[in-house]
């Protein structure tokens, strides 16, 4: 019996495992590394917000800061009033945790150090409710530090770096993963392919973050933040789509190749 048990395990030890088992084990996406990709690291990283790490509460369960992972660049929000809620796990995010914005006055805000253009960031996010007003996902600090991306009153998204609003495809209530590239030529990709809309909506730098309202405070959108990446570079084809494979296998989504 002994001598059957060795003869056993000298099998399971010579037989190679199958193709689809090494590719299991391997990253989508590329060859097996031994190393898992995080966004962090591409080195042109500014800012990254994870609804799953540095999130504070208050007494009620809402959130008065959601630090920055990789730098100082926390965002947050004094007014009990206007805090948006947190979920521990979202279904509608894979059962990864979320923030929620009520669409009445809730928002939050980073301030920090100017960059210039180009840049680009990555959103993972589920609007709840569209209106017939024009509502912001998120937008810069200020009204010379524009970063808007809004829905406009007939159900687009709209583009805004401080020149032109760039109009696209119709906004619904699903999980996406956003990615935008800010440079001269200007280019949204919902969950990557092709991008719509491109073209130029502006120079502005950025210089601070504003989640679910425009940079002043108003025009409030319901919507809920799973992740928000801010990178200081115009990311190339291929890093666009290492950010946007991680975030839509992370929650559940899906993201086509450029």
């Amino acid at each position: 019996m002994k001598r059957a048990y060795t003869y056993l395990l000298l099998l399971v030890l010579v037989i190679p495992l199958p193709v689809c088992a090494y590719q299991f084990l391997a990253h989508r996406r590329g060859a097996f590394t031994g190393t898992v990709f995080s966004p962090s690291d591409i080195a042109s990283i500014h800012a990254w917000y994870d609804a799953g790490v540095g999130i504070t509460t208050n007494g009620s369960g809402d959130v008065t800061n959601w630090s920055d992972s990789v730098s100082a660049n926390d965002l947050s929000q004094s007014d009990s009033a206007q805090m948006p809620s947190f979920t521990l796990s979202d279904a509608n995010f894979n059962n990864e945790p979320s923030v929620n914005f009520d669409g009445v006055d809730e928002w939050m805000n980073s301030s920090f150090s100017s960059i210039s253009q180009p840049n680009t960031i990555f959103a993972v996010l589920k609007v709840d409710s569209t209106a017939t007003t024009d509502i912001y996902l998120f937008d810069g600090d200020s009204g010379s530090t524009r970063l808007g991306m809004l829905i406009h009153g007939s159900g687009v998204h709209w583009l805004f770096v401080g020149t032109t609003l760039l109009s696209s495809s119709s906004v619904d209530t699903s999980t996406h993963v956003y990615g935008v590239r800010y440079d001269t030529t200007d280019e949204m990709f919902r969950d990557g392919g092709t991008a719509d809309p491109s073209g130029n909506a502006g120079s502005h730098a950025v210089a601070g973050l504003t989640l679910a309202a425009r940079w002043d405070e108003s025009l409030y959108l319901d919507i809920n933040f799973a992740e928000f990446i801010i990178y200081d570079a115009a990311l190339s084809d291929s890093e666009m789509n290492q950010v946007g494979n991680y975030l839509a296998d992370k929650y559940g989504t899906s993201w086509t190749d450029l």
